[in-house]
């Protein structure tokens, strides 16, 4: 009896063990999400800067809440100060904006800065610093200047448009 009873004993975990298919996993969800972090306010002023200076947002960021973004008036252009924060590395960061931008990044691999003109012939800066865990970068974009009405951009051929 003490046999078959050694043998069940034995036998019954290996035999009711069974190999589960690996689960696929879903990647982990990103610590920092694309938004200001529901503050309309902010999500304007970061939708106006995009359409008027045409300076793309890096994927997966937000707004750095520990700067006061800025948007002047100077003459006929406006000016945006805007801070972002992301859980990626400088280096990821530079190179969306080296391909976005067509500019080499300057700058050791933790800290630095490009500068550029976006397609619509808006001025950008942006500046790198590699904090503990995240990346801080702030985007300093100026539209491009309004010709007059009847003289030609001085980004483009075409004359400009009355507003």
């Amino acid at each position: 009896m003490r046999r078959w009873l050694f043998l069940i004993c034995l036998v019954f975990p290996v035999a009711c063990h069974r190999e589960e298919a690996p689960t696929q996993q879903k990647p982990p969800e990103p610590t920092i999400k694309l938004s200001s972090q529901n503050d309309p306010r902010l999500d304007g002023v970061v939708q106006e800067m995009v359409e008027k200076t045409g300076v793309q947002i890096y994927p997966g960021c937000v707004v750095d809440r520990s700067r006061q973004p800025s948007v002047r008036n100077a003459g006929d252009q406006k000016i945006y100060v805007i801070a972002f924060q992301t859980g990626d590395a400088p280096k990821a960061v530079s190179a969306f904006y080296e391909k976005s931008l067509g500019v080499p990044y300057m700058g050791s691999s933790d800290n630095g800065r490009l500068d550029g003109t976006a397609p619509n012939g808006s001025t950008v800066r942006i500046t790198f610093e590699k904090r503990t865990g995240y990346t801080t970068f702030l985007i300093d974009a100026t539209t491009p200047r309004r010709a007059a009405p009847g003289q030609t951009s001085t980004y483009g051929s075409q004359p400009a448009q009355a507003p």
